[in-house]
């Protein structure tokens, strides 16, 4: 193996010193907001939490454990999530494995249509008056049910099947195998790295959404944790709290900033937990179907 020379060495150097600095840029917030969260309220207050946790309590947790509907709200977040995920998975793999197949009649005409329907929308209103008509309003289903299919990832995924050898299908229809058996047993299977890394985006997405339960939600028991913890955002205010409507013992013991970053953490904590499962896929997954269109 040839030795470095000068310039790459530097070079080499360069590139690792701007990689530690974007990493830094990333994993900052994160220690800021955990050292927020369980830093005790009058430090937080003072703005002595630079990085690391001054003081320990947990009692911005306290107000966000005692919120009534923040047990269901998580229930009713991994529901939204895991039905969700596998809803827009189910029709986003069906609509990509079709219109991969370069012998479909229309195909063109169809991704023009599906272009088209991603750079020009028909807006809120006419959605919420879709899902009105069809009487899903006031119901879980109006979170999973509406905009099954994303068209940006539809694309993706209709890229990388179509990036397949096509003597993988031929050799299959030879031996007897239909179009569903050869979706089944050999293009998903090679495509599982593009299908999880759009799984994942597709849980994050819901499991970030806010704005959909608002609108089409009417029970609280129904939302999801993110429009709980939205709720708790606004109700919590410096105004709020400083101005004296809190109880005393409550208005000495919280941070605004400090309650505000547990919310966060609390939000981000699944998200966290499920990615590590997922990451050996990511790079592959992005990759594959982004060269060609």
């Amino acid at each position: 193996m040839a030795l470095k020379t000068r310039a790459e060495r530097v070079g080499d150097v360069f590139i690792y010193a701007i990689l530690i600095i974007f990493a830094a840029f990333c994993i900052y917030p994160l220690i800021y907001i955990f050292s927020n969260a369980i830093s005790s309220p009058d430090a937080v207050k003072r703005m002595e939490v630079v990085l690391w946790p001054v003081g320990f309590s947990l009692e911005s947790f306290r107000y966000i454990v005692e919120h009534e509907y923040l047990g269901i709200s998580y229930l009713n977040s991994f529901f939204y999530t895991i039905a969700g995920t596998v809803w827009q998975l189910l029709w986003t793999t069906i609509g990509a494995y079709v219109l991969s197949r370069k012998y479909l009649i229309g195909r063109n005409a169809m991704m023009f249509l599906i272009w088209f329907t991603m750079m020009f929308s028909g807006g809120l209103i006419p959605l919420y008056l879709v899902v009105n008509s069809l009487g899903m309003v006031g119901t879980r289903w109006a979170l999973i049910i509406p905009c099954a299919v994303s068209q940006y990832y539809l694309i993706i995924m209709k890229t990388s099947m179509q990036e397949l050898p096509a003597e993988l299908e031929e050799s299959a229809k030879i031996d007897g195998a239909n179009s569903l058996t050869v979706m089944m047993r050999i293009i998903l299977p090679v495509s599982i790295p593009t299908i999880m890394t759009i799984a994942l985006f597709f849980a994050v997405g819901r499991w970030n959404s806010y704005f959909d339960a608002i609108i089409y939600l009417r029970d609280k028991a129904m939302y999801p944790l993110q429009a709980i913890l939205r709720e708790l955002l606004v109700t919590f205010t410096d105004k709020s709290t400083d101005g004296g409507t809190m109880a005393g013992d409550y208005q000495k013991n919280f941070s605004t900033l400090g309650f505000r970053c547990a919310t966060i953490l609390v939000s981000l904590i699944p998200v966290m937990i499920a990615y590590p499962f997922v990451q050996k896929y990511f790079v592959k997954g992005v990759m594959i179907g982004s060269i060609k269109g």
